[in-house]
């Protein structure tokens, strides 16, 4: 943690001085690769190379200085030397561009002179310029890369000016610059998700009016499915987009703070200043993102609140079915009981006839024998009431158990 207050400082530079920064858009995993190249290339060079975990290193190749820098998703690299030649950069430092490690996703290239001297009329390609500093420096730029591909800026400063200011000045303009260009990697980002949104916003619309005539279970199972899958795109394409909407947001801050601290004024009345003339054309496309990340949080809520409706009406409907299902359970518990008790009078007389048949054939030795004055017919018709009560005592002492069980 105490590391990093000190991870990239700001190097003190005098002026004239020429400062080239390359930024390349890296992978969570590319940081390692990027660090194997600068160090390739730095053994290619005769200089001292970066570690494998370098956050910052910078070294010096007779009168030019380069640093190579890592940050969250991009490394870059910045070439600086102590001259006013304002010729291309690709003959200026071709010694070093031509031997530069081919890194992908070059994404930022700033070519930044600063000379000294207030009263240097302005470059001519200039679209905007201001006095920042409380006066003390110049800085133009038309914020368009040349035919090399560097976004050329010039920055005249006062006479005497000390070269850690002079370090910090350069160093916060050729970030406006590069936060710029990483802040609007959201604009294609929204540029491609806004149909879908638009579509989703679409698709809601007309099933919120195809509620209206949903009556049945049916119907209402199938909108709420088709307003799962709309749910299920959004997230997974909100999901995709989080992080670079948040990024992007990040960077504009990082902008806007960096121009406050430049406390900018006109240079003259022609050109806007950098503030005004990114005001203009920046933000536009930083409200775009806003405006994409608004839409998709408040049709999240829409398909929440209409699947909460959609999920009430099929519980009330499914309910009213569970009803009358209950209901023709229980007509069928109340014939089967009537069925019951028709079977267990039957049964009472089925089993009192077997009994009293076999009473029959016990009685009758009995009364062969002499020992009762009496036939076995009417010894079988005098044991039936007996029978026919005991049989129904026992089973209804048979169902009395069942129901305490």
């Amino acid at each position: 943690m105490l590391a990093e207050l000190h991870a990239r400082p700001f190097p003190a530079l005098s002026v004239p001085h020429r400062v080239l920064r390359l930024a390349f858009a890296v992978g969570p995993g590319d940081i390692a690769a990027s660090a194997a190249a600068f160090r390739a290339f730095a053994v290619e060079m005769g200089i001292d190379a970066p570690s494998e975990q370098f956050k910052h290193h910078r070294t010096r190749l007779g009168q030019t200085g380069l640093a190579f820098e890592a940050h969250t998703e991009f490394v870059t690299l910045t070439i600086d030397r102590s001259i006013e030649d304002d010729a291309p950069a690709s003959v200026v430092f071709a010694d070093i561009l031509q031997r530069l490690p081919q890194l992908p996703r070059l994404l930022v290239a700033v070519d930044l002179l600063a000379r000294s001297g207030l009263e240097r009329p302005r470059p001519a390609h200039a679209l905007a310029a201001s006095a920042i500093d409380g006066g003390r420096a110049h800085v133009a730029t038309d914020f368009r890369p040349d035919a090399d591909g560097f976004v050329r800026i010039a920055l005249d400063l006062q006479p005497g000016l000390d070269e850690r200011r002079i370090g910090t000045l350069i160093q916060s303009v050729i970030e406006i610059e590069m936060y710029r260009s990483f802040a609007l990697l959201g604009l294609p980002e929204a540029q491609k998700r806004a149909p879908l949104v638009g579509r989703i916003e679409r698709d809601l619309t007309v099933l919120s009016k195809e509620m209206t005539n949903a009556k049945t279970l049916q119907a209402n199972e199938a909108l709420l499915n088709r307003l799962t899958d709309f749910a299920a795109s959004l997230e997974a394409d909100a999901a995709e987009s989080a992080f670079r909407f948040r990024a992007s947001q990040a960077y504009e801050r990082l902008v806007e703070e960096r121009l406050a601290a430049f406390g900018e004024s006109p240079r003259d009345s022609v050109l806007p200043t950098l503030g005004t003339f990114l005001r203009r054309r920046f933000s536009p496309a930083m409200r775009t993102c806003e405006s994409l990340v608004e839409r998709q949080s408040e049709l999240a809520v829409k398909l929440q609140r209409t699947a909460d409706l959609l999920r009430t009406r099929v519980d009330v409907d499914m309910e009213r079915q569970n009803g009358v299902v209950l209901e023709a359970m229980n007509e069928r518990t109340r014939l089967q009981l009537r069925l019951q008790q028709t079977v267990e009078g039957l049964s009472i007389a089925a089993i009192s006839y077997y009994i009293v048949g076999l009473f029959g054939y016990a009685i009758r030795g009995v009364i062969e024998a002499g020992h009762l004055p009496i036939t076995q017919t009417m010894a079988m018709a005098l044991s039936v009431p007996p029978i026919i009560a005991f049989v129904a005592l026992f089973m209804r002492r048979v169902r009395r158990g069942s129901r305490e069980e």
